[in-house]
């Protein structure tokens, strides 16, 4: 997500089992925070099931990067806004994260880039079919 608040991205070392453990944060709701649905990269993909109980919806075995199931306890590398890096929007899991870099990039350059580079490679964002990385099925 791109904020006017000027954050930076950082990049970390994640297991696979906090990475679930993070997509299972998205449907936690309370009086402090609200859900936030994290955007996936091109290559991650994964499913969930509405009518499971919160904490249960991601479908196990469903979590994959470029095509592989994600495997707990293998260690992959995450970026995210700092923001996040530092817990917020109720994701403490981010906290956990090693081998911390900030990338000292701000969010919003990182995504001009990135719509520029589309533009100029005759693929303007929008004109792609949607992906399907997050798959609801119930």
């Amino acid at each position: 997500m791109v904020l006017p608040f000027g954050n930076t991205l950082q990049v970390m070392s994640l297991t696979g089992a906090q990475i679930r453990a993070l997509l299972e944060l998205q449907w936690r709701r309370d009086e402090e925070i609200d859900s936030a649905l994290l955007q996936v990269s091109e290559g991650f993909s994964y499913r969930w099931d509405g009518t499971r109980p919160v904490g249960s919806r991601v479908l196990p075995d469903s979590v994959m990067l470029q095509g592989k199931p994600l495997e707990a306890g293998k260690t992959y590398r995450v970026a995210v806004g700092n923001f996040l890096a530092e817990g917020g929007d109720g994701f403490p899991i981010f906290l956990q994260g090693t081998e911390r870099v900030d990338l000292h990039v701000r969010d919003s350059d990182a995504l001009a880039a990135y719509l520029s580079a589309r533009a100029g490679a005759g693929a303007p964002a929008g004109s792609a079919a949607p992906l399907g990385r997050i798959r609801r099925v119930r």
